[in-house]
């Protein structure tokens, strides 16, 4: 492409510039950027031209504000020369109008509810497109073909806290064939999200009949069409087309933007009633609706035949109208306060009694708020405001802010502008904002929160400090509690704290001061926590818990707040299990205090969903593996408290997460207990799935359905099964998440714990573990590039120099320098969190390796020997059910065996601890390592010993190999030690000839699976050639191992080595 002195200059960034297309507004090209080593688009604005320059800046930053899976992603705009540019995710996709007739009608509806969801998502930060068409959304087909799509182009976009547009002229900027009336007629003022749902409309609309809504020769026609003609209805053009979806798309193309669905949302809840099979909630335009649109079509005979009847009327109608209406809203306004203070005072009343169940009270209040729709009254929009006002006070009363803010906005909207209304707005968009921030911190890390507190103050705290501010003077409140909020929503804690406190002294009997303080407690915990102050961070959450006991002294039945206290109790826990302390306590008084909001409010979902959520966390500080039955009640209870909050709020995205953890827990324990955790684990990732659909930029959700696919990969491996389709979904989950928060710790610790997974899958068929340690290595570094004090990151990147270690030592290689950086890794880890099990049980299995390298170069292996027996004591204290412990303590005492040999030294006894160690493992796990080590253990025991006793320990190890192989029929190690045993059976018997013909075909089949264990069994191999070709009477004398753990060392009565005579295998050099 002739991008000329551009093209120069971006060659220091980017490179393999290839043109994609042109538009309106410019090009875009294809270029790899060299700093981050990834592809994107890079778009340049067609000319000078400063209109379009504008709009090409305003796409930008429109569009680099919404975080989205399904909204093309703007990483940077730059300038190069004279040119503009924005550099911006590259999507590997077809515009949907080219792929429509290949897709399903389910397909369709599909793509056009996630387009809805995307563009709810910009319509929350004031962008809206404005040029919404097939041709501007991207769809990719995924790898469960499915159709991924992608809204791209926002050159058009409008971003409400620009003061300024880029069409005050009234110029028509779009689509014809897909814009609105509103959009042809140039009434910029009248653009908003309705102006987008029309543009979804008209899309599905052409998705369904292959043509748009309208179209003519010539763009003017398109418009006159689009200002003053019906839009044909689909099913006129296809028949087939069902009529709720007709329903839908008609509700979107209509005409008048208050007739079509509020938000885009809608749309998407809509779409998706319609694809479960549910009632939608759209409906066809009725007779008057209908009547109305023809008048306004006809509107001079409409008015030719009204103004005669009107002209008598208004004579005899002024006269009074005055005086009635004035009377009338005085009345009005009269008889409505009084029945807001009722309701508000009622609900009052109902939370300072003894705890008990408030849905009587709410009833009564429900039935109020019944009777204050019916009120009657002549006075029009004011009159309906005011009802709306009273209703949206009842809403608030009862907690249910969303209700009320609906109300309030309404009555707003209808021209009601009172101190005592916008005081009401500004408690409920406050208190939403509180919700909101909670919520946001159960989702994602610190950065993602951060991001969304920035959405947040937009679309909820500004708006709720401007209500506020108009709602000085109201009657009846507080003015030292309304600036303690107003403090308090401005982050001035200490402002804050002090107007509760004086507020307080006024009115000691009101619970609403004592609140307010508490949260100020709450909210500098979480500040102090944010910046990793544990201990200031633990005295304020325990400040903030008394205070909320104290507040719940008066509202004994107020279920906000007992929530409020269990939410500083699960913050608490979180902080102990960080610490390493004990969680129990704190999750005990979390649970206390949710019990207690749902006796207060039975039907209060998020009630339910932080119940869940403490019963999880106590089943998993509960240790579900000693053999209690009290942790299976506790995550059965779980499960059910989440289903619940489900039922009563079927959006709740945090009660889906929460199901779908606890599920995929159970699964866990299924698994442990032998069983099948396939149906649990199905069952957890449809829960997730559904709260990722309720919110696609969800990074925990995301991080926790990698999990589940991580573990069944896990699963699979250990039944013989290849695990890498689970551990790919697993990754890309992953990515998804860290491509939503880029910062999100956890998701990159848990990237490194999936590449070490498949590093160890790689190293026991035999292949280099070296790339998936390196990603390993990378993804744990950069986790403690957010959080150095992250322990368990530091066991990853141990954990990563582990396995690395343990290739090296199969292959010949010194393992010794990255086994010091995995100690040091590990020390790190202790000196952070000394209580972790796991870290102990790494640090053994670092100094297992060090043994192991140790005897096989002939040097004392007592040192790590010993150290590797003290962590594993650590560990065990920590976890008496560790079933690995078992088996790495079985291989230090294999390993001290063999130099117990070496040294001249009887080793039985050694032996024997060996096996009783691994007999523990399986008694704990039977899971395929702990039968493989229990084989070898008796393999190594058997040839030490007595016939006699020998053959117990062969036929003990030969059981073990078998369970091994019905785990797994594949598994290397277990084949080996198979040839092993039939081998020194067949010494040791009667049927040699046989015995050998079987060890033979053992070993080869091992070999097969694992080319890395021809070093390892050398001797074996040796052995194995030398009894067939060189018969040898007598049992042959067993030594345990030289190399490693499983290699053996096949010796002839007096102590002379059987003849090597295998082909192509040179003796090891010393």
């Amino acid at each position: 492409p002739d991008l000329g002195v551009a093209e120069v200059a971006m060659g220091e960034r980017f490179d393999s510039l290839e043109l994609l297309g042109r538009g309106g507004m410019g090009e875009v090209y294809k270029a790899r950027d060299r700093r981050l080593g990834r592809f994107v688009a890079l778009k340049f604005v067609r000319e000078a031209d400063p209109d379009r320059v504008m709009r090409f800046l305003q796409e930008a930053r429109a569009q680099a504000r919404i975080v989205h899976p399904h909204v093309c992603r703007v990483y940077e705009v730059g300038r190069v020369g004279a040119r503009d540019f924005i550099a911006m995710q590259l999507v590997d996709g077809t515009r949907l109008d080219r792929v429509a007739p290949d897709m399903s009608l389910g397909e369709k509806v599909q793509v056009m509810r996630e387009v809805a969801s995307a563009m709810h998502e910009a319509h929350r930060l004031g962008v809206i497109h404005r040029d919404l068409k097939p041709s501007n959304i991207l769809v990719e087909r995924q790898e469960e073909r499915r159709w991924y799509p992608v809204v791209t182009d926002f050159g058009l976009a409008h971003d409400a806290d620009l003061e300024q547009g880029l069409t005050k002229t009234g110029a028509v900027l779009g689509t014809p064939s897909y814009m609105a009336p509103e959009q042809a007629r140039g009434d910029r003022a009248s653009v908003d999200r309705r102006t987008d749902v029309y543009g979804l409309g008209a899309t599905l609309y052409e998705l369904l009949t292959g043509v748009p809504p309208f179209r003519d020769t010539t763009s003017v026609g398109t418009l006159h069409q689009v200002l003053h003609e019906d839009v044909v209805a689909p099913r006129l053009r296809v028949p087939e087309v069902a009529g709720d979806l007709e329903t839908i798309v008609l509700t979107c193309l209509n005409k008048d933007p208050a007739r079509r669905y509020a938000s885009a949302r809608a749309l998407a809840e809509d779409l998706d009633r319609y694809r479960d099979g549910e009632p939608i909630l759209a409906r066809r335009p009725g007779l008057v609706a209908r009547g109305r649109r023809w008048a306004g079509k006809h509107r001079a005979l409409v008015v030719v035949s009204a103004v005669s009847l009107l002209s008598v009327l208004v004579v005899s109608v002024l006269g009074v109208r005055s005086w009635s209406q004035a009377e009338g809203r005085a009345r009005l306004a009269e008889h409505l306060g009084q029945q807001v203070k009722d309701v508000e005072w009622l609900m009052r009343a109902a939370l300072m009694a003894p705890l008990h169940d408030t849905r009587p009270e709410e009833r009564l209040v429900r039935e109020r708020m019944v009777q204050l729709t019916s009120t009657p009254h002549a006075l029009g929009a004011h009159g309906e405001s005011l009802v709306h006002y009273a209703r949206g006070r009842g809403h608030l009363a009862m907690g249910e802010l969303e209700q009320a803010r609906e109300e309030l906005t309404r009555a707003a909207g209808l021209g009601l502008d009172s101190p005592e209304l916008n005081l009401a707005l500004g408690k409920t968009l406050g208190g939403l904002y509180l919700l909101e921030m909670e919520t946001a911190r159960r989702r994602g890390g610190p950065e993602w929160v951060a991001e969304h507190a920035r959405t947040l103050e937009v679309d909820l705290l500004a708006p709720a400090l401007r209500a506020l501010e108009r709602g000085q003077g109201a009657a009846g409140e507080s003015p030292r509690l309304l600036a303690g909020w107003m403090a308090f929503y401005r982050q001035d804690l200490a402002g804050a704290e002090a107007a509760a406190s004086g507020a307080e002294a006024e009115t000691p009997w009101m619970l609403e001061p004592r609140m307010l303080a508490a949260d100020v407690a709450h909210a500098r915990a979480m500040e102090r926590l944010g910046r990793g102050d544990y201990e200031a961070a633990r005295a304020d959450f325990l400040e903030a818990a008394r205070r909320y006991e104290r507040a719940l002294e008066l509202g004994r039945s107020d279920a906000r707040g007992h929530e409020a206290l269990a939410e500083v109790w699960l913050q608490q826990a979180d902080l102990d299990r960080k610490q390493g302390r004990s969680r129990k306590a704190s999750l005990s008084l979390a649970l206390e205090a949710s019990e207690r909001a749902l006796v207060a409010s039975p039907m209060r979902a998020s009630a339910h969903t932080k119940r869940a959520l403490v019963l999880m966390n106590a089943y998993r500080a509960a240790n579900p593996l000693d053999g209690n039955e009290e942790p299976k009640r506790l995550l059965g209870e779980a499960i059910a408290s989440a289903s619940r909050a489900i039922e009563l709020e079927p959006r709740e995205v945090l009660a889906y997460d929460t199901l779908g953890f606890s599920l995929f827990l159970r699964g866990l324990q299924v698994a442990r207990e032998g069983g099948d955790p396939g149906a649990s684990w199905d069952e957890s990732m449809a829960q997730l799935t559904r709260a990722l659909e309720l919110e696609p930029a969800y990074p925990w959700g995301h991080n926790d359905l990698a999990l589940v696919h991580r573990w069944k990969g896990n699963h699979q491996r250990e039944h013989g099964l290849d695990p890498r389709p689970e551990y790919e979904a697993a990754g890309k989950h992953l990515r998804l998440a860290l491509r939503t928060d880029p910062r999100y710790l956890f998701a990159h610790s848990n990237l490194a714990e999936l590449h070490n997974a498949l590093a160890t899958y790689a190293l026991s068929r035999g292949e280099d573990p070296g790339p998936d340690v390196e990603r390993a290595l990378e993804a744990g570094q950069g986790a403690l590039a957010l959080d150095g004090r992250f322990y368990s990151a530091l066991n990853e990147v141990a954990l990563a120099e582990l396995t690395r270690a343990s290739y090296l030592i199969d292959v010949g290689g010194d393992a010794s320098p990255t086994l010091t950086r995995a100690l040091d890794a590990l020390a790190r880890s202790l000196s952070i969190n000394a209580t972790a099990g796991r870290t102990h049980f790494h640090v053994a299995s670092a100094h297992l390796l060090l043994a192991t390298q140790a005897v096989r170069d002939g040097k004392s292996p007592e040192t790590p020997l010993a150290d590797g027996r003290r962590a594993l004591e650590e560990a065990l204290r920590v976890d008496a059910r560790c079933a690995d412990c078992r088996v790495v303590g079985s291989s230090l005492e294999l390993v001290g065996a063999e130099w117990a040999r070496r040294q001249g030294r009887s080793a039985v006894e050694t032996l024997l601890r060996a096996r009783a160690e691994a007999r523990r493992a399986v008694a704990l796990y039977p899971y395929l390592e702990a039968h493989v080590s229990l084989a070898r253990a008796s393999w190594k025991l058997a040839e030490a010993q007595p016939l006699a006793e020998a053959r117990v320990a062969l036929s003990e190890g030969l059981r073990q190999v078998e369970l091994a192989m019905r785990l797994d029929p594949d598994q290397a190690q277990a084949h080996a030690l198979r040839a092993g045993l039939l081998f020194m059976e067949a010494r040791v018997g009667s049927t040699q000839e046989e015995g050998v013909r079987q060890a033979k075909a053992a070993l080869a089949r091992a070999l097969e699976h694992n080319p890395l264990l021809r070093r390892e069994y050398i001797e074996l191999i040796r052995g194995l050639d030398a009894m067939i070709q060189v018969p040898v009477a007598g049992p042959a004398k067993w030594l345990a191992p030289v190399e490693h753990p499983g290699v053996i060392h096949l010796q002839a009565p007096g102590g002379e080595r059987l003849l090597d005579t295998q082909r192509g295998v040179k003796p090891r050099q010393r």
